[in-house]
């Protein structure tokens, strides 16, 4: 059995998915995949991924919204009795644990190092990139393959070892 928070995940992530169809099976799962790392990300590091959620909010003119939403969540919070924390934090723990799980899959041997990750995230995007282009019949333009690029050129500038070993890796891992 899916636990609530999970199920409000997948719930999610199925409305996410319905919205852009019509989708192939393949890119359908490109999707999930990043929806889920991104959830992940979400769950692991609150402190970082929330200013890039309120930038993107307040680049499209909807900061308000996202004040909101935390002004609501925070009197929520305040408002809960012992047992609703306890059923929180226990929420809380099995998310956070489900995410550890994930990265360990999603990762593999990669997730130890930083630069590696770095490496296995643009092997990944660069993967999917090619997917979308072929089964969607469009060719991508040539800003975003350079914005693509940008971690390759990044540890190519820095002479960063780190990450073209953590290349290698990610390319014996998504070949397997």
């Amino acid at each position: 059995m899916i636990s609530p928070p999970m199920q409000k995940l997948s719930n999610a992530l199925r409305r996410v998915i319905d919205r852009y169809r019509p989708l192939t099976e393949r890119q359908e799962q490109i999707l999930q995949e990043e929806l889920v790392k991104f959830f992940s990300e979400l769950l692991r590091t609150p402190e970082d991924q929330l200013p890039k959620i309120e930038g993107e909010l307040a680049r499209r003119g909807k900061r308000s919204l996202f004040e909101k939403i935390l002004r609501e969540k925070l009197t929520e919070q305040e408002a809960l009795t012992e047992q609703e924390t306890e059923i929180l934090l226990k929420e809380v723990a099995a998310a956070l644990k489900w995410s550890c799980d994930y990265e360990k899959t999603y990762y593999g041997k990669c997730r130890q190092s930083e630069e590696k990750r770095k490496a296995f995230d643009f092997l990944r995007a660069w993967h999917n990139v090619a997917i979308f282009d072929k089964e969607s019949g469009r060719v991508a333009e040539d800003s975003e393959r350079l914005r693509l690029l940008t971690p390759l050129l990044s540890a190519l500038n820095a002479r960063n070892a780190e990450f073209f070993k953590g290349l290698a890796e990610a390319m014996q891992l998504l070949e397997s």
